[in-house]
């Protein structure tokens, strides 16, 4: 099984590997075997650390990517939390 929303969690946060491997208490190298697909054995105790480091359920990690649509965190944290807004407006 794979952490598919990784890297867009961390992405919507602006954090870097290494400050999401420092948040989780994890090596940035892990971090980046999971972004990539490279590992897809999921240790319990990694997928609990990043889902404190990120401030959300487990689950949240293995969803499909978000597909160009912003998950509010706190670095946005002037808009609702958790909307979810598109990334760019599409032409109709």
């Amino acid at each position: 099984m794979r952490m598919t929303n990784l890297r867009s969690l961390r992405d919507a946060r602006s954090w870097s590997r290494e400050e999401l491997a420092k948040r989780a208490g994890i090596s940035a190298k892990t971090v980046e075997k999971h972004e990539i697909g490279r590992s897809t054995d999921v240790y319990k105790s990694v997928s609990s650390a990043l889902a404190l480091a990120f401030g959300c359920d487990e689950s949240e990690l293995f969803l499909p990517s978000n597909n160009g649509l912003r998950i509010n965190t706190p670095a946005h944290a002037h808009e609702t939390a958790l909307e979810l807004q598109p990334a760019r407006a599409e032409k109709i």
